[in-house]
């Protein structure tokens, strides 16, 4: 069975909007293993190019 595994990411201010990963994130979604590395800057909100096939950033959607 595939399972999802999330645990909250660690993170610190780095500017007024955004923010710096603190420690490598590892995650787990189906049989994809992925990892953030420390040292990352975001602002939180903007779609990683690997998903945009599932939530296209340029695209209106309804929910």
């Amino acid at each position: 069975m595939n399972k999802t595994e999330l645990k909250r990411v660690c993170v610190k201010p780095f500017d007024k909007d955004r923010f710096e990963v603190i420690e490598n994130y590892e995650f787990s979604l189906s049989n994809y293993k992925g990892i953030v590395p420390k040292g990352f800057k975001t602002d939180g909100a903007s779609i990683p190019r690997l998903f945009w096939s599932l939530f296209p950033p340029f695209k209106k959607r309804v929910f």
